[in-house]
């Protein structure tokens, strides 16, 4: 039997903080913003680059998530936007913690990309009127 799983990522914003050893091993920390988390991945907004590949850590609420930097754009006049793929062993959920502005998208009935929906029949008449 075949299950589609989608993992449901959430906006959010709440400040954290932002640890990451650069390429000469030198360990920093600052200030961010999360914007958006999910069970695998997060991201935030940094007023500086963090360079992909960069190990980080995430901690806010007395909590830990560990994993590293997938990419950092620019967003003029903001700052960094930096996607941050989680561990294996760091997973999100809102039992380990909830952001305090947390927006919960729409969820989308199970979708097949594979079947079509059904197609729809209009009378003459109908059809006419669009």
């Amino acid at each position: 039997m075949h299950h589609q799983h989608r993992a449901t990522y959430f906006l959010c914003s709440e400040l954290v903080s932002l640890q990451f050893v650069d390429g000469s091993g030198r360990r920093h920390t600052l200030t961010a913003n999360l914007e958006e988390i999910g069970p695998r991945r997060l991201s935030v907004l940094s007023e500086r680059r963090i360079p992909p590949g960069s190990p980080t850590t995430i901690e806010t609420k007395g909590q830990s998530l560990r994993g590293y930097a997938r990419s950092a754009v620019r967003s003029e006049p903001l700052g960094w936007i930096v996607d941050v793929r989680l561990a294996p062993n760091s997973c999100w959920s809102q039992e380990l913690f909830t952001p305090e502005h947390l927006l919960e998208p729409l969820r989308p009935a199970f979708h097949n990309p594979c079947r079509r929906p059904p197609a729809q029949a209009f009378t003459l008449t109908q059809a006419s009127e669009y």
